[in-house]
């Protein structure tokens, strides 16, 4: 599903369904209840700077709250142990056969965590923090919890507003790990340099052709 923004604000959930203890259920060996009939997946889908790790924060703390054991996989920091030392946007373009090999060995060994999350350390909800902006990679991910026999929803952060957009880098790139003793105007020239590599492969959610 799509969700668009005009600012980068928290809106409170108005309804929550629990349901009753008589109904949960209970994973075979496993002492937690269990509030959904299959372990889930929600992938995060948004180019760089849409406030995609604000919502799976935001959305992790709150399913936590009323009691769902839920946990945040984002991508970027595989990448980043992966990749201790940040050089330029360059490391983003869709060209870079070697940068794109390791980007994907990072989502496959997220997804590893993912499944030991899920299957093995009484997981309900894994929040699959990254861009996702190809249908190759959802379909990669999609594929993968068919096999695990996971649900998956799609949350798709959409914004427009240039103005949003750089205040969101200012307020949150400039303390980034990878623009460390960087000043302003350079995180934020890089950063949307970064963020263009991404438009030229962007897929935006398809009902049909994501499945």
């Amino acid at each position: 599903m799509a969700a668009e923004f005009g600012e980068l604000t928290q809106t409170p959930l108005q309804k929550v369904w629990i349901p009753l203890a008589s109904k949960r259920l209970q994973r075979r060996g496993s002492s937690v209840p269990q509030f959904t009939n299959s372990p889930t997946m929600v992938i995060m889908v948004g180019l760089p700077a849409r406030g995609k790790t604000y919502i799976s924060k935001k959305l992790t703390r709150y399913l936590n709250w009323i009691g769902i054991p839920t946990k945040v996989f984002n991508v970027g920091q595989y990448r980043r142990e992966a990749v201790q030392t940040y050089k330029n946007y360059e490391f983003f373009r869709p060209d870079n056969e070697e940068a794109m090999q390791i980007r994907r060995q990072c989502a496959l060994a997220a997804l590893r965590d993912v499944h030991t999350y899920l299957s093995f350390e009484e997981g309900q909800v894994a929040v699959f923090d990254a861009t996702n902006t190809t249908r190759e990679r959802r379909g990669l991910i999609l594929q993968f919890a068919k096999e695990h026999g996971y649900k998956v929803f799609f949350i798709e952060s959409i914004c427009d507003d240039p103005d949003i957009i750089q205040e969101n880098i200012t307020q949150v790139k400039l303390t980034s790990p990878d623009y460390r003793d960087c000043n302003r105007d350079e995180v934020v020239d890089d950063f949307l340099k970064r963020i263009e590599c991404y438009q030229k492969t962007y897929q935006p959610i398809d009902d049909e052709l994501d499945r």
